[in-house]
């Protein structure tokens, strides 16, 4: 099978730049080069939150965008949903793609795992629950870069994107820690010398 090159990270930090211009070097030397994103909240999940939000009104300020209010005793199985969606795109990103391409994931498992936690206030019921459990390890199965900047720098990239930026950029931080990961600081490197980075490392070899 042919490499993957995973990126973790909040917005502004720089992932989409990166892989693009990844994808870009090794295409130069002949790779076949796929680019795909794991998020939060993929198709079948998408479709459940539009669903509760209509039909049960349930209005308030998590899951991010969406402004779904989850209730307490159903924050399990909604994890379970959101690992239901996302398991096909990671047998299709991570398995099949890479029989044909080199795969570079600019979002992975950790920003799905950050979304979940970050969105949803039950955090107990989360943390103890078998799903994320399971997702803690594929994540640590499927270990990402980091790609990181300073808050400063990641509102001033992306201003709208402001209070998703503050509230996730603990939980990345926390993860960073978790999972001892790699990381890249996209504010004081250039995108070459980031390269350079992913080059020295090993990592698209």
């Amino acid at each position: 099978m042919k490499p993957l090159i995973l990126f973790a990270g909040p917005e502004g930090s720089g992932k989409t730049t990166l892989a693009l211009n990844l994808r870009q070097r090794l295409e130069s030397n002949g790779c076949r080069v796929k680019v795909v994103r794991i998020r939060g909240t993929h198709t079948f999940a998408y479709l459940l939150v539009m669903f509760l939000k209509r039909a049960f009104k349930f209005h308030g300020e998590e899951l991010h965008y969406y402004k779904v209010w989850i209730p307490k005793h159903l924050v399990k199985f909604w994890l379970l949903i959101e690992f239901i969606s996302v398991t096909p795109l990671i047998l299709l990103y991570y398995y099949l793609y890479r029989l044909c391409y080199v795969v570079i994931s600019e979002r992975s498992l950790v920003d799905l795992i950050v979304w979940v936690l970050g969105g949803l206030k039950s955090k107990k019921s989360i943390i103890r629950s078998f799903v994320f459990r399971t997702m803690l390890i594929l994540a640590l199965k499927y270990r990402p870069i980091y790609i990181t900047a300073n808050v400063d720098i990641l509102v001033k990239r992306k201003p709208y994107e402001k209070d998703l930026i503050v509230t996730l950029f603990p939980y990345y931080e926390l993860f960073r820690k978790i999972l001892n990961l790699e990381f890249v600081d996209t504010s004081k490197f250039t995108i070459s010398e980031c390269l350079t980075f992913l080059h020295t490392s090993g990592i698209d070899k």
